[in-house]
C-alpha cells in the first residue's frame, strides 16, 4: 500500500515537472519573440529619426501631438 502511494506520488510530480517544463519552453520562446519585435521597432524608430529633417524634438509631428494629448496624464512639477 505504501509502495502504491508513493508510486503515485512520483508520478503525479513526473507529469507536472514535465507540464511545466513545457510552460517554460512556451514563455521563453514568447519572451524572445517580444526581444525581436522591440529590436525591430527600434531600427524603425532610429531609422525613421535620422532621416527626419526636423531639428528640434518639438518640430517632429509625433512629439507636439503626443504632448497635446498627454501632457494631461503627467504630474505637475511644483517648485
Amino acid at each position: 500500500m505504501q509502495n502504491d502511494k508513493l508510486s503515485l506520488f512520483w508520478l503525479g510530480h513526473a507529469q507536472e515537472k514535465t507540464e511545466l517544463e513545457e510552460q517554460r519552453v512556451a514563455l521563453v520562446g514568447e519572451v524572445q519573440s517580444y526581444r525581436t519585435k522591440i529590436k525591430q521597432l527600434e531600427d524603425d524608430l532610429l531609422f525613421r529619426l535620422s532621416n527626419s529633417q526636423a531639428r528640434r524634438p518639438g518640430d517632429w509631428p509625433p512629439a507636439s501631438s503626443y504632448s497635446a494629448t498627454h501632457a494631461k496624464d503627467w504630474p505637475s512639477v511644483s517648485s
